[in-house]
């Protein structure tokens, strides 16, 4: 997970720490399902998702566990699945910009990478060491300008000897002998120094048929490999612009023009739901080639570049060795001002030309990892009869505009009025784009273009045009809103900063609350044709009125917070409620009860003396 938390970096909001969290747990769950996937790519699908709302990954969301649980296993599902156009087309436009962004960094550390691994050999021929003799020295240097220069193998005798001989006319014996006593620092600028001469001069000794062992002819080879990759890209891009051209169709049968309520809508006149799901599938499918023809005509313009470059330094490399034969003498010494420059000049040349073979190598990686992700997406092409909206604009089309009350419109008829114009979305027709569901349907300039806010759009027929001319403000919303949901479309439509520029547009950071409107109704009889005036809801009190606004407004930013286990997420919840004991008591009608005679006694004697007699006198009294 360490690769994925250095992959986050380019998150930064104030749900940095949840987004990696989500990174991580995603990561996780496609190891786990021996599921491939580039955490960079993640993190590019990751932002692109966080544009829509509607999939739970802005702030005040991200936070619920359920929503982000549900965030992953989608995304899950979807990587799983590897003939997922909307992947695909992804992929591919991850591949081109994450190329684009490193194509030459990759080169430069190529570079760095290499002094890396020399630097341990060249430390040992800059240090102090009594053991490096002069000759030893001399070997020494010889195998490191060898392996700086990428000319030859150093265990093959011939190419260590020849770079020894170079070498040794460079740097005699008696500068070798004062060469221990220098500064480490200018040692290993001497060391770099003598690699580019010996490289210069090896490929001087080439040219001249005297040398140059383990030197591979680094133009033929890569005028080859740029000859066959252009081959490659050009037949596929011919097969691709046919079936590109077949899932056209395919996506514009089913469509239609149909008057609604004295309104043109554009809907798909599909007969079952399987044929729509069919449908779909075709139009993710023709995003996907046209993205991968976009791609490949890009590929093929830096190709082309590339070669105009290596011809250039190829022509140069070739006047250079022309100036070097016309003054170096053989067996005879130089001056070095006269031609040790050259020689180093010589040596830049092939490094560009090596940096130049590196670069055409990563370019094959990037058309064979864009070709084989159209290739694991294939769907089954059958022909469909012609389009009924292709009938109705050759037939009914409205006749285009010529002016509207907006005052940042202006309508062209003519497209001949505005040659070499940069068209909006591509020049796909942004009415269509947002009535089915982000089908990407060609403009065509002769029905009209309209200029707003100084860019300019075309359109698929007059009636587009005319309902943009309207409300463009409209139309360009609603095609933010569409790229947000299918997000494919925001790289292929160059929408980028379209994006930036209506991302603090209300309703599109949070989901607004859809309150359903009441009014109450009642019924009238004929004979009372005048309308009630009685207003049943009607109170005196203005407060009472401000209670019930209050209250309202604190019901719709209220929620229901409650607390379920993992084992009870599936059942409704139950509630037991007890009831109290009823008391019950009897009551007689009347009361009804009985009174005994109390009883009274006097007993005389128990205080008198000893011969006194105890007399009991009974004083009951009888009723």
């Amino acid at each position: 997970m360490e690769t994925a938390m250095s992959t986050t970096k380019s998150i930064t909001d104030d749900t940095d720490h949840i987004v990696r969290n989500v990174l991580s747990e995603i990561l996780r769950e496609c190891k786990n399902r021996n599921i491939e996937v580039i955490p960079e790519f993640l993190v590019y699908y990751i932002e692109l998702c966080r544009l829509d709302p509607q999939r739970g990954l802005f702030e005040a969301n991200i936070t619920n566990r359920q929503n982000t649980q549900a965030f992953i296993k989608h995304t899950v599902s979807k990587l799983k699945d590897k003939k997922n156009r909307q992947i695909a087309t992804l992929k591919i436009q991850f591949l081109v910009t994450d190329h684009v962004q490193k194509g030459y960094k990759l080169i430069n550390s190529f570079r760095r990478e290499t002094e890396t691994k020399l630097h341990p050999l060249l430390m040992n021929i800059v240090e102090q060491d009594k053991k490096n003799t002069i000759e030893i020295l001399y070997k020494k240097i010889s195998i490191y300008a060898i392996l700086a220069s990428g000319m030859g193998n150093p265990a093959n005798s011939d190419v260590l000897k020849e770079a020894k001989q170079v070498v040794k006319s460079i740097v005699e014996v008696k500068e070798m002998k004062t060469f221990p006593s220098v500064t480490n620092y200018i040692k290993q600028e001497v060391v770099k120094t003598i690699a580019d001469l010996s490289m210069g001069i090896r490929l001087y000794n080439k040219e001249c048929k005297k040398g140059g062992y383990g030197i591979k002819d680094m133009p033929k080879l890569l005028n080859e490999s740029i000859a066959k990759l252009r081959r490659k890209i050009i037949l596929n891009l011919v097969e691709s612009e046919e079936t590109s051209k077949a899932i056209t169709k395919l996506i514009l049968a089913p469509l239609n023009i149909k008057d609604v309520r004295d309104e043109y809508v554009l809907e798909i006149a599909c007969p079952t739901i399987n044929s729509k799901l069919k449908w779909i599938q075709y139009k993710d499918l023709g995003t996907l080639y046209r993205q991968w023809i976009k791609s490949a005509r890009e590929l093929l313009v830096e190709l082309n570049k590339i070669d105009d470059n290596l011809q250039a330094m190829i022509s140069e490399y070739h006047e250079v060795i022309k100036y070097l034969r016309e003054i170096v003498v053989p067996q005879l010494y130089m001056l070095v001002k006269d031609v040790f420059p050259h020689f180093i000049h010589l040596s830049q040349i092939w490094k560009e030309i090596q940096d130049t073979a590196l670069y055409v190598q990563e370019l094959w990686k990037l058309f064979l990892a864009l070709f084989q992700t159209v290739v694991s997406v294939q769907l089954d092409l059958t022909l469909e009869e012609e389009s009924q909206m292709m009938k109705w604009i050759a037939t009914k089309d409205e006749p285009l505009l010529t002016s509207t009350t907006n005052p940042y419109v202006t309508i062209y008829h003519d497209a001949e009025q505005l040659p070499d114009v940069t068209l909006e979305f591509d020049g796909y027709c942004c009415w269509a784009l947002v009535n089915v569901y982000g089908a990407l349907i060609k403009g065509n300039p002769k029905f009209g273009i309209i200029k707003y806010n100084n860019k300019f759009y075309c359109f698929c027929c007059k009636l587009a045009a005319n309902r943009f001319a309207v409300n463009p403000e409209e139309f360009i919303i609603r095609t933010v809103t569409m790229a947000r949901k299918y997000f494919q479309l925001i790289s292929y439509l160059n929408i980028n900063d379209l994006m930036m520029e209506y991302k603090g547009c209300s309703g599109f950071e949070t989901e607004a609350v859809d309150h359903t409107h009441k009014h109450d109704l009642g019924t009238q009889t004929e004979v009372h044709i005048e309308k009630s005036n009685m207003v049943f809801g009607y109170k005196w009190n203005v407060w009472s009125y401000r209670r019930e606004a209050i209250t309202g407004n604190a019901l719709l930013t209220a929620k229901t917070t409650s607390c379920m286990t993992n084992r009870m997420h599936s059942k409704a919840p139950c509630g037991t409620q007890t009831y109290g004991m009823k008391r019950r008591e009897t009551q007689t009608t009347t009361d009804d009860y009985c009174n005994t005679i109390k009883p009274l006694k006097f007993i005389h004697g128990l205080r008198g003396n000893r011969k006194s007699k105890t007399i009991n006198m009974d004083l009951t009294e009888i009723p």
